[in-house]
């Protein structure tokens, strides 16, 4: 499983960006609209794996690439591709999972989901620890989630090995909640904050089971929607003013459903790998990656 995601470095620049774990890390950029190469690191560069991805934009207007490693978090500058100086709060071991926001302040803030069962915030221009870890997994945190939620604020989630997905308070660090244990490993997460006002969070695991639930109150959203397959990566978009969930599977099928009420909207596009952004008309896009390499985008 190799990650996928889409930039938006400017009003009219949207890039894609993959990345890949051993053996191949590689690390490319392309104009999303275009298709032609923006940059991509040469063999040798990217060499501790690639877990994970998020861009971030910096107070000084620069696009911040962050890239979740087994040493920790290595950054580039995503419009150029040149690398930023690693520091000591970035290198601490593996780190699984990332996702980033601007919060209401300005403040950017890069969240990491640590193999030693922490969860970590980071400001990821200056690469130093923003408030300490976020302590309570059992085990191997494996992915987080992080939005700006109406009614909480900026809220952190994280999925772990011991099978629980737990939530916290952006700005306090403060857990908020956490979920019944889950008898699975938790693979990825998403928080879609929808511009209907809907916030679900939504975890994938091993068993090929989709959790979801409300994001402010914890409580479960529907039935669990049984995919008959591991889900190792997830995404969820608006298409229309309708919230979705788009996940892959092991057998390299993309299905669509729909956020709120687990109803399945569309399963024709294949890949391992997915990603997922709104354009400025209210259109989606979808990227997907095979396990050859290829990628194809469409509207979603």
């Amino acid at each position: 499983m190799w990650p996928l995601l889409f930039g938006r470095l400017s009003s009219d620049q949207m890039v894609l960006i993959s990345g890949a774990a051993h053996p191949d890390n590689r690390l490319c950029c392309w104009d999303a609209m275009t298709g032609e190469s923006v940059w991509g690191l040469q063999d040798g560069e990217l060499r501790y794996g690639c877990f994970d991805l998020s861009v971030i934009k910096a107070h000084d207007g620069r696009d911040v690439l962050a890239v979740s490693t087994e040493v920790g978090v290595q950054r580039w500058e995503a419009r150029s591709g040149i690398r930023l100086e690693d520091t000591s709060d970035l290198t601490l071991g593996t780190i699984w999972g990332l996702d980033s926001i601007v919060a209401a302040d300005g403040s950017p803030i890069l969240v990491g989901a640590g193999n030693d069962h922490m969860v970590y915030r980071w400001d990821p221009i200056s690469g130093t620890t923003a408030g300490t870890p976020l302590a309570g997994h059992r085990s191997s945190v494996k992915c987080v989630a992080v939005g700006d939620v109406p009614a909480r604020g900026v809220l952190i989630a994280s999925g772990s090995d011991d099978g629980t997905v737990r939530r916290w308070d952006g700005a306090t660090g403060e857990c908020v909640g956490v979920s019944d244990v889950i008898n699975a490993e938790i693979l990825d997460m998403n928080l879609l904050v929808s511009r209907s006002g809907v916030s679900v969070l939504t975890c994938g695991d091993s068993d090929g089971v989709l959790h979801r639930w409300d994001a402010v109150t914890g409580e479960r959203l529907g039935n669990p929607i049984e995919t008959g397959e591991m889900v190792g990566s997830l995404t969820s978009v608006d298409v229309a003013d309708e919230p979705r969930i788009v996940a892959p599977s092991a057998s390299g099928l993309v299905r669509q459903w729909h956020a709120v009420t687990g109803r399945l909207i569309d399963e024709s596009h294949t890949g391992m790998s997915v990603a997922a952004v709104v354009l400025p008309d209210g259109r989606a896009l979808l990227a997907s990656g095979t396990e050859d390499g290829d990628i194809s985008i469409r509207l979603a």
